[in-house]
Protein backbone atom coordinates (compact mmCIF):
# COMPACT_ATOMS: atom_id res chain seq x y z
CA UNK A 1 0.00 0.00 0.00
CA UNK A 2 2.92 2.08 0.88
CA UNK A 3 4.44 1.93 -2.29
CA UNK A 4 1.22 2.39 -4.31
CA UNK A 5 0.83 5.95 -2.26
CA UNK A 6 4.78 6.28 -2.94
CA UNK A 7 4.30 5.34 -6.31
CA UNK A 8 1.70 7.39 -7.63
CA UNK A 9 2.46 11.13 -5.62
CA UNK A 10 6.13 10.67 -7.66
CA UNK A 11 4.30 10.02 -10.85
CA UNK A 12 2.27 13.18 -10.05
CA UNK A 13 5.51 15.25 -9.12
CA UNK A 14 7.38 13.97 -12.05
CA UNK A 15 4.32 14.84 -14.29
CA UNK A 16 3.87 18.77 -13.08
CA UNK A 17 7.42 18.92 -13.35
CA UNK A 18 7.12 17.98 -16.99
CA UNK A 19 4.30 20.17 -17.52
CA UNK A 20 5.89 23.09 -15.43
CA UNK A 21 9.08 22.55 -17.47
CA UNK A 22 7.00 22.42 -20.70
CA UNK A 23 5.11 25.78 -20.02
CA UNK A 24 8.82 27.10 -19.34
CA UNK A 25 9.79 26.42 -22.88
CA UNK A 26 6.67 27.93 -24.40
CA UNK A 27 6.68 31.29 -22.44
CA UNK A 28 10.92 31.55 -23.36
CA UNK A 29 10.80 31.15 -27.29
CA UNK A 30 7.54 33.79 -27.42
CA UNK A 31 8.14 36.78 -29.22
CA UNK A 32 7.69 39.91 -27.45
CA UNK A 33 5.82 42.43 -29.25
CA UNK A 34 6.39 46.01 -28.30
CA UNK A 35 3.61 48.13 -29.28
CA UNK A 36 3.58 51.72 -28.02
CA UNK A 37 0.80 53.39 -26.38
CA UNK A 38 -0.52 50.02 -26.12
CA UNK A 39 -1.70 49.19 -22.83
CA UNK A 40 -3.39 45.59 -23.31
CA UNK A 41 0.29 44.71 -25.16
CA UNK A 42 1.59 45.66 -21.79
CA UNK A 43 -1.05 43.82 -19.66
CA UNK A 44 0.01 40.50 -22.33
CA UNK A 45 3.82 41.22 -21.87
CA UNK A 46 2.77 41.30 -18.06
CA UNK A 47 1.02 38.04 -17.73
CA UNK A 48 3.26 36.12 -19.98
CA UNK A 49 6.52 37.37 -17.47
CA UNK A 50 4.58 36.27 -14.49
CA UNK A 51 4.62 32.72 -16.18
CA UNK A 52 8.45 32.62 -15.94
CA UNK A 53 7.78 31.46 -12.12
CA UNK A 54 7.32 28.18 -14.37
CA UNK A 55 11.21 28.93 -15.02
CA UNK A 56 12.60 29.48 -11.64
CA UNK A 57 11.92 32.65 -10.57
CA UNK A 58 9.77 33.58 -7.48
CA UNK A 59 6.81 35.67 -6.67
CA UNK A 60 9.17 38.29 -5.20
CA UNK A 61 10.73 38.31 -8.38
CA UNK A 62 7.69 38.33 -10.25
CA UNK A 63 6.21 41.28 -7.89
CA UNK A 64 9.60 43.31 -8.33
CA UNK A 65 9.88 42.97 -12.53
CA UNK A 66 6.30 43.29 -13.28
CA UNK A 67 5.19 46.35 -11.32
CA UNK A 68 7.93 48.68 -11.16
CA UNK A 69 10.47 50.61 -13.81
CA UNK A 70 13.06 47.73 -14.04
CA UNK A 71 11.02 45.68 -16.84
CA UNK A 72 10.60 48.73 -18.91
CA UNK A 73 13.88 49.40 -18.70
CA UNK A 74 15.11 45.92 -19.70
CA UNK A 75 12.70 45.57 -22.69
CA UNK A 76 13.87 49.30 -23.87
CA UNK A 77 17.74 48.26 -23.80
CA UNK A 78 16.70 44.63 -25.48
CA UNK A 79 14.82 46.30 -28.08
CA UNK A 80 17.43 48.65 -28.96
CA UNK A 81 19.95 46.32 -28.84
CA UNK A 82 18.40 43.90 -31.21
CA UNK A 83 20.63 42.86 -33.73
CA UNK A 84 18.62 42.96 -37.82
CA UNK A 85 16.83 39.63 -38.07
CA UNK A 86 16.93 38.98 -34.54
CA UNK A 87 13.79 38.75 -32.42
CA UNK A 88 13.08 39.50 -28.90
CA UNK A 89 12.25 36.46 -26.78
CA UNK A 90 11.06 36.53 -23.19
CA UNK A 91 14.57 34.08 -22.93
CA UNK A 92 16.14 37.05 -23.38
CA UNK A 93 14.47 38.82 -21.17
CA UNK A 94 14.40 36.10 -18.71
CA UNK A 95 18.72 35.94 -19.45
CA UNK A 96 18.27 39.91 -18.19
CA UNK A 97 16.75 38.92 -15.20
CA UNK A 98 18.92 36.37 -13.96
CA UNK A 99 21.89 38.45 -14.62
CA UNK A 100 20.52 41.26 -12.82
CA UNK A 101 19.50 39.31 -9.61
CA UNK A 102 23.37 38.51 -9.36
CA UNK A 103 23.91 41.89 -9.29
CA UNK A 104 24.50 43.79 -5.30
CA UNK A 105 21.39 45.67 -6.26
CA UNK A 106 18.94 43.73 -6.82
CA UNK A 107 18.43 42.63 -3.07
CA UNK A 108 18.59 46.25 -2.00
CA UNK A 109 15.83 46.60 -5.13
CA UNK A 110 13.75 43.80 -4.21
CA UNK A 111 13.71 44.79 -0.21
CA UNK A 112 12.97 48.48 -1.36
CA UNK A 113 9.91 47.17 -3.62
CA UNK A 114 8.46 44.73 -1.36
CA UNK A 115 8.45 46.78 1.58
CA UNK A 116 7.21 49.98 0.12
CA UNK A 117 4.53 47.51 -1.37
CA UNK A 118 4.04 46.35 2.04
CA UNK A 119 3.78 49.34 3.57
CA UNK A 120 1.46 50.74 0.64
CA UNK A 121 -1.29 48.16 1.82
CA UNK A 122 -0.66 48.60 5.88
CA UNK A 123 -3.07 50.83 7.76
CA UNK A 124 -1.48 53.66 9.78
CA UNK A 125 -1.85 52.20 12.88
CA UNK A 126 -0.47 53.56 15.76
CA UNK A 127 -0.66 50.31 18.05
CA UNK A 128 1.60 48.36 15.47
CA UNK A 129 3.99 51.32 15.53
CA UNK A 130 7.02 49.57 16.55
CA UNK A 131 6.82 46.43 14.29
CA UNK A 132 6.05 48.54 11.36
CA UNK A 133 9.05 51.26 12.63
CA UNK A 134 11.17 48.36 11.49
CA UNK A 135 9.57 48.56 7.89
CA UNK A 136 10.83 52.25 7.46
CA UNK A 137 14.45 50.91 8.65
CA UNK A 138 14.76 48.36 6.36
CA UNK A 139 14.23 51.05 3.85
CA UNK A 140 16.94 53.17 5.42
CA UNK A 141 15.05 55.81 6.03
CA UNK A 142 17.28 57.78 8.98
CA UNK A 143 16.02 57.46 12.22
CA UNK A 144 15.58 61.62 12.96
CA UNK A 145 13.41 60.91 9.95
CA UNK A 146 10.84 57.84 11.50
CA UNK A 147 11.09 59.60 14.49
CA UNK A 148 9.60 62.81 13.20
CA UNK A 149 7.25 60.69 11.31
CA UNK A 150 6.23 58.96 14.41
CA UNK A 151 5.77 62.26 16.31
CA UNK A 152 3.55 63.55 12.93
CA UNK A 153 1.43 60.23 13.20
CA UNK A 154 0.66 60.73 16.71
CA UNK A 155 -0.72 63.83 16.05
CA UNK A 156 -1.97 63.39 12.48
CA UNK A 157 -3.30 59.33 13.46
CA UNK A 158 -5.68 58.06 10.33
CA UNK A 159 -6.78 54.94 10.13
CA UNK A 160 -8.73 55.01 6.82
CA UNK A 161 -4.92 55.77 5.21
CA UNK A 162 -1.97 53.86 4.37
CA UNK A 163 1.60 54.13 5.51
CA UNK A 164 2.83 55.52 2.51
CA UNK A 165 -0.79 58.29 2.60
CA UNK A 166 -0.08 59.76 5.73
CA UNK A 167 4.12 59.66 5.38
CA UNK A 168 3.54 61.44 1.86
CA UNK A 169 1.38 63.73 3.97
CA UNK A 170 4.09 64.23 6.32
CA UNK A 171 6.61 65.39 3.41
CA UNK A 172 4.48 67.76 1.95
CA UNK A 173 4.80 69.27 5.77
CA UNK A 174 8.62 69.12 5.36
CA UNK A 175 8.68 71.07 2.53
CA UNK A 176 10.08 74.57 2.34
CA UNK A 177 6.39 77.29 2.26
CA UNK A 178 6.25 79.02 -0.99
CA UNK A 179 5.74 82.30 -0.23
CA UNK A 180 4.33 84.28 -2.26
CA UNK A 181 5.26 87.39 -4.03
CA UNK A 182 3.00 90.33 -4.77
CA UNK A 183 3.86 92.00 -7.54
CA UNK A 184 2.95 95.53 -8.19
Amino acid sequence: MRKSVLTIFLILWFNGFCQSKSDCDKVLTKEITLISNDTDNLKEIIEDFSQLKNCGLDDGDIEIFSKGPILGIFLVELASNKETGSRLTFQKLYDKVLEFKETEEYELTKTSILVSNELSKRTANLENWEEDKVLFQKLQVPSNIIDEFHNYLNEHSNTEKTYIQVFDDFQETKKPKKTEIKRK
